[in-house]
């Protein structure tokens, strides 16, 4: 597969959880301002809409997205739709701390 990312990504694990139908417990394996993958159990269908809450810092973001695949027994990746500038600024600021390590 080639490698159509754009922005930057790090390496969880991020202690998360996703809403698609209920609050899912799910471990953020990687992370970037636009997306990410989140390991889960339980797995929603692709194209639907979620809310993702991802422990970042000393903090917690919350993040509408879109599920653009989903990998059965692992998990599936999110678009964050409709962000706020200030959560994507934290993301940003985040991101690059972990870049730089």
């Amino acid at each position: 597969m080639s490698e159509r990312r754009q922005n930057p990504r790090v390496k969880g694990p991020f202690e998360g959880y996703w809403d698609g139908t209920g609050v899912q417990r799910g471990r953020v394996g990687d992370l970037s301002v636009s997306g990410c993958f989140i390991e889960s159990v339980m797995l929603p269908a692709e194209g639907q809409v979620v809310m993702v809450s991802i422990a970042i810092g000393a903090g917690r973001i919350d993040m509408p997205g879109e599920v653009v695949y989903v990998e059965k027994n692992l998990g599936f990746a999110v678009r964050f739709t409709e962000a706020p500038a200030a959560i994507i600024d934290t993301l940003r600021r985040e991101i690059a701390s972990r870049l730089a390590d």
